[in-house]
């Protein structure tokens, strides 16, 4: 869901490239968003935002990635995203895969969409999961 692309804006994404495209697309939800954070610094120091801009800019980069769909979170797109990712390296694979089995079904209920958007990326994050 929002858990991959959430994971991507906390965690240090391997290959520039990668970061690179996740903070394109982090800068353009802060833009629609009117987020205040420093993307890049947020992705350095594994953040997860607490203003409620910054927690929708997350929401939106996960819509973005198609891992929200009608406020939902998509846990195929966001499995075929993992396996595409980690294809040659099945530990990481395993444990995302076991990462998202987990967060994908933390209680979000009463949580107003961006707030639920950040609940996942903090599942992650206390998985211990980074991209």
């Amino acid at each position: 869901v929002v858990l991959a692309l959430l994971i991507a804006a906390v965690a240090v994404v391997q290959g520039a490239v990668d970061i690179e495209k996740a903070i394109e697309l982090l800068n353009k939800c802060k833009k629609e968003t009117g987020a205040t954070e420093n993307v890049e610094e947020m992705i350095k120091t594994k953040t997860i935002p607490t203003t409620h801009e910054g927690k929708c800019m997350i929401l939106c980069a996960a819509r973005e990635k198609g891992f929200v769909k009608d406020e939902k979170i998509n846990t195929q797109a966001i499995s075929d995203f993992m396996e595409a990712k980690y294809a040659d390296e099945p530990e990481k694979l395993e444990k995302a895969a076991e990462t998202l089995g987990k967060c994908s079904t933390i209680d979000t209920s009463g949580l107003e969409k961006c707030d639920k958007a950040v609940a996942y990326v903090k599942c992650a994050k206390d998985n211990n999961f980074e991209i």
